[in-house]
């Protein structure tokens, strides 16, 4: 006799979609695919319902800001949480004070219809009560090679009158450091991550292509009390990003970009105060703060060219220091069993100040352009700026 057996297996990889709570993905699909490693890396992927406007592809969008856009929204609408705690930049709306880092969140949920605004959420996983570690590293750099898109199609970085530049934009090398730790319902998790950048528009005086070094540490503690069945959580992030050349993203000459430093803190604890079948209660309080300071890479004063202006894709920001702290609060409620009403109240505060200084003495527009070296007309704006102007901001 003979005898067959067979056996279906059935891999689900993707969202979960809810029309209330939105879409989630879980860490085993995010392990599943390969991605930049970033928040815009991972919506491009996984969220249809959402779009990413930065150029982005094999991590070069690590250090960008985030711009993410649901359908019928404007990606300044952007709310973040990392679990119930608003990590949204009051200063610049649309972008999170901090990004947690790829392989930490157990959960990503991105809604867009029934939370009055486009929300990003980071679910983290309970600690183990067990001894775990794990530690990753990886590294890499560009594979070389000819260009494959022939002139005066798919022009980019700029478009030219001979066709598509021969040199992309890219990451020429990466390393990654990636590790956790957990015990006794406390768990420590570290990112690294370093990379040059490069930009066609990037160049010195000389015309020679410049790299951009950047780099981001993040490290998160999260841990709750009692381990076993935590009623008290407390979640700690710090984050630091450098960049060599901030603008050269946006295609700005050179003498028109900074050195960044960042460094930003996020703070959570919160508390069941109420568990039972009809009711569950539960409250938190939050912190958020951080602070940018760039360095101009041009100290003397700049001379612009209008006609090159158009690739630009944004406009310089004179901007030195810019600080902010946010303190949130939240109570949730879910009344009844089963399929309970949910209620939310949120409160917060928030300060922002800024310290701009336009660089140079005298900073100028002209043009002039002709077919032949007889002097054209030409016309010049000049800013005279004075003392660096401070601007604070509380709501």
């Amino acid at each position: 006799m003979l005898a067959a057996w067979l056996t279906t297996v059935v891999l689900t990889v993707g969202p979960l979609v809810d029309p209330l709570a939105g879409s989630t993905v879980d860490a085993g699909s995010r392990e599943r695919l390969p991605s930049g490693g970033t928040l815009a890396a991972a919506a491009d992927l996984w969220f249809v319902e959402w779009v990413n406007l930065r150029p982005s592809g094999g991590g070069i969008e690590l250090v960008d800001a985030v711009s993410l856009s649901a359908y019928g929204w404007s990606w300044t609408e952007t709310a973040f949480l990392l679990e119930e705690l608003e990590l949204t930049d009051p200063a610049r709306p649309g972008t999170p004070l901090l990004e947690l880092h790829h392989h930490l969140w157990r959960e990503l949920r991105l809604s867009s219809v029934w939370d009055g605004r486009p929300v990003v959420q980071w679910r983290l996983p309970a600690p183990a009560l067990a001894p775990a570690a794990r530690v990753q590293l990886s590294g890499g750099g560009e594979a070389r090679g000819g260009t494959w898109v022939p002139s005066g199609l798919m022009d980019r970085e700029p478009a030219t009158p001979f066709g598509s530049s021969t040199v992309r934009r890219g990451v020429r090398s990466a390393f990654a450091l990636d590790g956790e730790a957990s015990a006794g319902g406390l768990r420590l998790a570290l990112e690294h991550r370093a990379l040059e950048l490069r930009y066609p528009t990037l160049r010195d005086l000389s015309g020679r292509l410049v790299g951009d070094p950047a780099s981001r540490t993040t490290l998160v503690a999260h841990g709750g009390w009692p381990a076993s069945a935590p009623s008290t959580e407390l979640v700690a992030a710090w984050q630091r990003t450098t960049r060599r050349y901030d603008g050269a993203q946006h295609r700005h000459p050179l003498p028109l970009t900074a050195a960044q430093e960042a460094d930003a803190l996020a703070l959570s604890l919160s508390r069941r105060l109420v568990d039972r079948p009809a009711l569950r209660l539960r409250a938190g309080l939050g912190l958020g703060w951080r602070r940018d300071a760039w360095t101009p890479n041009g100290a003397t004063p700049i001379v612009r060219d209008l006609e090159q202006e158009w690739t630009w894709m944004q406009r310089p920001d004179f901007t030195t220091e810019l600080e902010r702290l946010r303190v949130d609060g939240h109570l949730r409620a879910e009344l009844g069993a089963g399929e309970p009403l949910q209620l939310a109240l949120r409160a917060g505060h928030a300060t922002v100040s800024s310290l701009a200084a336009p660089r140079g003495d005298l900073v100028g527009t002209s043009w002039r352009r002709g077919p032949d070296a007889v002097a054209r007309s030409v016309s010049v704006d000049v800013y005279a700026p004075a003392r660096p102007a401070e601007e604070r901001l509380t709501t």
